[in-house]
């Protein structure tokens, strides 16, 4: 740990805010979302701590961000810097419990998504947030972003409008009716079996009887073939999803309501998963 900067200093402009950020090693540290990037581009932000489980890391990245102090141990950092907003970044499997104890120290702050690896690791945080009156924020770019008003767009410019709808929404809460079939490309491997299964039942519910699911997904199979596929596996299970076999499909769709008909392999790296209600 580096010498911290006295706090008291912060008193001569009431306006400057002290945000400290939370395992910094993780990409939108400074890549991209690059939140340390533009709090230290602002005039009333002062950077006062950054902390990283990895010495050498977290000191790197110090020194790309005008060096504020670095530590090793976040909480060591709260308690001793007292910043007014906190940054939590961090590996999915520590974002629930770095959540919980912000909520109990009373800091507020912005928590890079999911914020955990599945909905009833990430539930409890958000109601004690709610009973808290905390303030909690999650950026979702791309949900409130222009992407759907520049589809929009797009698809008027081709003379497309009458044929395809464009709707905002959360798979987890509901899924549009009224579909022939529902194609979802490269997102069951993003969640666990908890969360997938949630999102495969919204999609049942809403399917007529001769509707069909369509998965487009990396089916790693025995022997050496779809080398991608696993080591998109190791990756996914870094940040709480996986990659699935066809058997480890059919289960899953069973127990969603759902019986997988078959899979079409294809020339790439997915294949074509089709479902049909059970």
């Amino acid at each position: 740990m580096r010498e911290c900067k006295p706090a008291e200093g912060y008193e001569e402009d009431a306006m400057t805010i002290r945000i400290a950020a939370i395992e910094v090693s993780h990409w939108h540290a400074l890549h991209d979302a690059a939140y340390l990037r533009h709090l230290i581009a602002m005039p009333d932000v002062e950077l006062v701590a950054v902390q990283d489980s990895d010495a050498g890391l977290v000191a790197r990245r110090a020194a790309e961000v005008g060096s504020p102090s670095t530590f090793t141990d976040y909480r060591q950092m709260l308690a001793i810097t007292r910043p007014d907003f906190v940054v939590a970044l961090g590996r999915h499997r520590q974002m629930a419990g770095i959540a919980h104890d912000l909520l109990d120290q009373g800091y507020p702050f912005l928590m890079e998504k999911p914020m955990g690896i599945s909905a009833p690791e990430v539930d409890p945080a958000a109601a004690k947030a709610a009973r808290l009156n905390a303030f909690v924020a999650v950026p979702l770019a791309q949900r409130y972003g222009p992407f759907a008003a520049r589809a929009r767009e797009l698809l008027a410019a081709g003379g497309l409008s009458h044929r395809c709808e464009v709707i905002e929404g959360d798979f987890f809460a509901s899924v549009p009716a009224g579909g022939d079939a529902y194609l979802l490309t490269r997102v069951i491997h993003d969640w666990d079996d908890h969360s997938a299964r949630r999102i495969l039942e919204n999609c049942r519910s809403v399917m007529h009887q001769d509707a069909r699911l369509l998965l487009a997904e990396a089916v790693p199979r025995d022997g050496t073939g779809s080398l991608l596929a696993k080591l998109v596996d190791v990756e996914m299970l870094v940040i709480g999803g996986r990659e699935r076999t066809e058997a480890e499909y059919r289960d899953l769709l069973g127990r969603a309501g759902l019986r997988l008909t078959q899979v079409m392999d294809s020339d790439g790296q997915h294949s074509l998963i089709e479902a049909a209600p059970a």
